[in-house]
């Protein structure tokens, strides 16, 4: 679940603009899912993310706020309620004190453009305060820019952070500065287009770091299980040396919202993988649902050190609310 990947909603801010954004590649997929919008089926009812609570030791600490403009119903823009702790703080609840009021401070946002497929293609961050010294900006300044590249079958392949305009001052050309870049490589395509094996090259400021990934898809084409793996001692990703390191399940309901998303992060006692006593490292409890059934709240939480879901050191972390449209 709250990892970068393929099929994840890519983060900004640090904030899971989860795919959990949406879980829809699945978050949630880039891949899928365009980003806020759940992936679901021409007919019937729709829901998409409204916004995205961030918690910390059982209080709101920030939130994300989706804005929809499009005839495509995919987010244009999110906006980010997050204290920024420069000196003099500035206070993301507004003078009230109060969260999710009309006097709340947008201390940054970040704008979508989309492929004619319906992927992401970049994501602009701006930061509407000064993070060093909290005074608002006139204009809102660019602070980063993720660029986002597909293969023929909407899978995607690449994405490329920046977080300086380069040497001519200008940003959105070649010479801007790559702060992250995430490269995917993808095999053994399912008869959806799918693929089945994805090597992750991700590169931030150091070495690149590899994970092996091995998915498992419904019959909707989302992703209900996905494992990582080392690729060992050989360097090579999907040979006998492969050792496994985590694994997310993701369970739907028929119009493909997110039931239940559990990640995985050790083999128990018994020091075998994919049986009762894994280690969780975070979950979802069961989601409140509308008159109709239809999820309007999901709430992710940290398992604790113990590893086990629904136990007295588990802690709120994030919580997703859903709108109908």
């Amino acid at each position: 679940m709250i990892k970068r990947h393929q099929g994840a909603t890519p983060s900004t801010r640090g904030v899971l603009f989860l795919r959990v954004l949406l879980l829809g590649g699945v978050l949630l997929g880039l891949t899928n899912c365009g980003g806020g919008v759940t992936p679901q089926s021409s007919s019937g009812p729709r829901y998409r993310e409204s916004k995205q609570i961030m918690y910390n030791a059982g209080a709101v600490s920030g939130y994300v706020q989706f804005v929809y403009t499009q005839a495509n119903n995919k987010p244009s823009s999110m906006n980010f309620y997050i204290p920024i702790p420069s000196p003099p703080p500035v206070n993301a609840q507004g003078p009230d004190g109060i969260w999710f009021t009309s006097d709340d401070i947008i201390t940054s946002h970040a704008q979508f453009t989309y492929t004619a497929s319906g992927e992401f293609s970049r994501i602009v961050d701006y930061d509407d305060y000064n993070r060093v010294t909290g005074v608002p900006y006139s204009t809102p300044v660019i602070s980063q820019h993720s660029d986002f590249t597909y293969d023929m079958n909407n899978n995607l392949i690449s994405q490329i952070s920046y977080n300086a305009p380069g040497p001519d001052g200008l940003w959105f050309n070649a010479d801007d500065v790559v702060v992250s870049s995430d490269v995917y490589t993808n095999s053994n395509l399912n008869p959806q287009g799918k693929p089945q094996f994805v090597r992750w090259d991700s590169t931030s400021g150091g070495p690149t770091a590899t994970t092996c990934q091995l998915l498992t898809y419904n019959a909707g084409g989302q992703v209900i299980q996905r494992e990582y793996y080392s690729q060992g001692t050989d360097l090579t990703c999907f040979t006998g040396d492969d050792f496994i390191l985590s694994y997310d399940q993701t369970a739907y309901n028929t119009i493909n919202q997110v039931l239940s998303d559990i990640s995985f992060s050790g083999p128990g006692a018994d020091f075998a993988w994919f049986n009762t006593d894994d280690a969780v490292s975070s979950f979802t409890k069961p989601p409140v649902l509308d008159a109709s059934g239809y999820v309007t709240n999901l709430q992710y939480w940290f398992a604790g050190p113990d590893g086990i879901r629904n136990t007295a050191d588990d802690s709120l972390f994030l919580e997703i609310t859903y709108q109908a449209y």
